[in-house]
């Protein structure tokens, strides 16, 4: 015997829409505060999503620690419609380690600073109409980030076509805590050579060459640093503070 399962894309808006349409006839007019009890950790996540769509608000997921945030991340990727709602991340940027000491993760940083960059609207990927449902937990919450003025401030943003200094651009880099090498090949470090400038943001999987015409922008390139080889373009990069 056969099962045809429905299209991922079909149910992704169906269940959603149902919930919203269940809270739509039970919720009253005006209400502050909304208790469930003990509900699954998959459920919170469609709770959130489908809340977030009926109030037409963006939505925070606060989790209790770490590992129950990865989960529920996953269960709003899962359960997310790119059309409604995009899934934002906000882990802790210090693990706690075996001698007491704090560790820093450089992913989790990039992470943060995505989610930073979508909440203050300055993500290229995310326009400023789409909705967004942030996973994150209580130790994430109580960690100390860049406020949203100087994240604004300390960003770097560049674009094809564009007239940029060089010496101009380093500097930026430099009073953004970007360190100054020889090489790229870690997060957060840039160097010149002639007319190519190689960065490295937080935030993104491949660091980033940018080739200059005098003082123009000609193009804008992910690279692998192990090869040295292009791995995609790009017309605008957005370079947040290491």
């Amino acid at each position: 015997m056969s099962v045809k399962i429905a299209n991922p894309a079909v149910w992704k808006k169906d269940i959603p829409d149902r919930l919203i349409a269940y809270l739509s006839g039970n919720l009253p007019d005006r209400w502050k505060e909304l208790s469930t009890g003990i509900i699954p950790r998959s459920a919170q996540a469609l709770l959130a999503i489908a809340l977030g769509r009926l109030l037409k608000r963006n939505v925070v997921l606060i989790t209790d620690n770490p590992m129950s945030l990865d989960l529920v991340h996953q269960d709003l990727l899962t359960l997310s419609d790119d059309k409604y709602h995009r899934p934002l991340y906000f882990p802790p940027h210090e693990l706690l380690g075996r001698t007491g000491g704090s560790l820093q993760d450089t992913n989790a940083a990039g992470h943060r600073l995505d989610t930073l960059l979508a909440l203050a609207g300055e993500s290229p990927d995310i326009p400023e109409d789409l909705l967004t449902v942030t996973a994150t937990c209580i130790q994430a919450l109580m960690q100390r980030t860049v406020s949203c003025q100087n994240l604004k401030k300390l960003t770097v943003r560049i674009k094809t076509g564009e007239t940029c200094e060089p010496v101009r651009l380093s500097k930026d880099l430099v009073n953004a805590c970007y360190v100054h090498s020889q090489e790229v090949d870690e997060e957060g470090h840039f160097c010149v050579k002639g007319g190519i400038l190689d960065v490295w943001p937080l935030n993104n999987l491949w660091p980033l060459r940018i080739e200059f015409t005098g003082d123009v922008v000609a193009s804008i390139r992910f690279f692998d640093p192990a090869t040295q080889k292009s791995v995609n373009k790009t017309s605008i990069a957005l370079i947040p503070p290491a």
